[in-house]
């Protein structure tokens, strides 16, 4: 499947466009091939393997290359609010591992939260057996 395809799925079933959120969901990392002459997004390849994590690190970045994933799609990413001002440090290694493998990384952070059932919260209501539940605040 094409990641375009996989990414607009994600972001309408996690209803996205919903969220006054700090983090910025959805592609954070796009793929990029490199020939011997130029480097390119590549949005338009074909994701054959989905990796996930909590968070967007040089570990999970490495494990899911290791798995063979071409997306991995995470809690918490790399980018907040104002976005990445520096690639320095921990940030700067992520990029760089995830460019290295040619992996893409996907961030859905309150989306993935507040799902009524795909969601972290509705995932630990059911697994806590807890039957009566309902959203505490607007998001």
């Amino acid at each position: 499947m094409k990641l375009e395809k996989i990414l607009a799925w994600l972001d309408r079933t996690l209803k996205v466009a919903d969220f006054d959120d700090v983090s910025n969901n959805g592609l954070q990392v796009d793929r990029f091939v490199a020939s011997t002459q130029t480097i390119k997004q590549s949005n338009n390849q074909t994701i054959s393997t989905v990796a996930f994590a909590v968070d967007a690190s040089v570990r999970a970045v490495e494990a899911a290359a290791k798995a063979g994933a071409q997306l991995l799609v995470v809690h918490h990413g790399i980018s907040w609010g104002g976005g990445i001002k520096r690639l320095t440090g921990g940030v700067g290694n992520v990029v760089r591992a995830a460019m290295k493998a040619n992996l893409a990384i996907a961030a859905y952070h309150l989306p993935l939260d507040a799902h009524p059932t795909l969601g972290n919260n509705a995932q630990l209501a059911k697994y806590f057996g807890l039957k009566k539940v309902k959203p505490a605040f607007s998001y």
